[in-house]
């Protein structure tokens, strides 16, 4: 019953903070946390999966900006 509050209110959260992810993904990425971290609360369920995201964008920025001055130099 706790372990699926967790993760409900984990996944809303995460949906709210980035409104991009669908909640479906989100609870699946809450899942795999709750089972990683079982002793972990929600909001540090929370933030992990925030922070996760937030590391993603970030990676998948410089990604692009690489592959963008690979293109221009010949």
């Amino acid at each position: 019953m706790f372990r699926r509050r967790r993760i409900r209110r984990a996944a809303t959260a995460l949906t709210v903070a980035y409104p991009h992810i669908s909640h479906p993904v989100a609870v699946s990425r809450a899942w795999r946390m709750v089972e990683s971290y079982p002793r972990a609360d929600t909001a540090r369920v929370t933030d992990y999966l925030i922070h996760g995201e937030r590391v993603r964008i970030m990676l998948d920025n410089v990604d692009l900006n690489r592959e963008s001055s690979t293109k221009e130099t010949p």
